[in-house]
């Protein structure tokens, strides 16, 4: 849903093969390099201006040695959201299993997944290419990580276990719900040089962004009182009927 949102190009061809996990320590070193050096390049010089040429002479390797651990330059974006995401997880992990009301934990991961020491422009950078390409980053995650959408899931399980969520629709649907009503005008108007949204209130602010935009989202996923539900139910339209009109006597000459 988040690609549909994003417009994401079909691919044309094969996507090239996920950047390798060294196994020797000096893999691990080289690699750890070149990811470093181009975090910094991103950072100073915005993510579409850096040049991969700048990056390998910066650490002393060859074009190609860059291409064999990021297949794409924006794989380094994906690792960087893994890295982001392990950060996160712990305080996810604990949301998860806390027994406090789910909207404000819910809120609270929101924020966590949208801001970091790294420049703003870079953040943005990164989230974008995660919502552009979310199957390539779950598979950078790896059989241990768990995606943000099954967390968000998971704590609005709880929630309507506790009564605070909706049960006609399962969580999974609930958290795409709410994962792209927050995360799209965040992405897309929260980050600098990533303003697609220009005229939205708080541009370049992501947190501003998602105070506006979270209530809005959640209101789709609370649980309703039964009276709320019965007002907010359409009633059926009567549809007026005609009486049959009752035949008039013959009249004679």
């Amino acid at each position: 849903m988040m690609c549909i949102m994003f417009r994401m190009p079909r691919p044309a061809t094969s996507p090239p093969p996920l950047p390798p996990t060294p196994q020797q320590e000096r893999g691990k070193v080289k690699r750890q390099a070149l990811y470093d050096a181009s975090v910094r390049a991103f950072a100073s010089s915005g993510f579409e201006d850096a040049r991969v040429e700048d990056i390998v002479d910066a650490v002393g390797v060859s074009w190609g040695t860059f291409w064999r651990y990021f297949p794409r330059k924006q794989d380094v974006l994906l690792v960087m959201g893994v890295e982001h995401w392990a950060r996160v997880k712990a305080a996810a992990d604990r949301a998860t299993t806390d027994d406090g009301p789910v909207r404000p934990a819910l809120r609270d991961l929101f924020a966590a997944l949208l801001v970091s020491d790294w420049p703003s422009h870079l953040h943005g950078a990164m989230l974008r290419e995660i919502a552009l390409t979310p199957t390539r980053y779950s598979a950078l995650l790896g059989e241990d990580g768990t995606p943000w959408i099954q967390f968000i899931a998971q704590l609005l399980t709880r929630g309507q276990e506790r009564g605070e969520v909706r049960t006609d629709v399962d969580a999974g649907t609930l958290a795409a719900v709410v994962a792209a009503g927050v995360l799209f005008p965040a992405i897309q108007g929260g980050y600098e040089d990533l303003r697609s949204l220009r005229g939205l209130p708080g541009a370049g602010d992501p947190i501003a962004i998602l105070d506006r935009a979270f209530p809005v989202s959640w209101r789709g996923v609370e649980a309703q009182p039964d009276g709320a539900r019965r007002r907010r139910q359409v009633p059926t339209p009567k549809v007026a009927t005609r009486k049959p009109r009752k035949a008039s006597a013959p009249t004679t000459t």
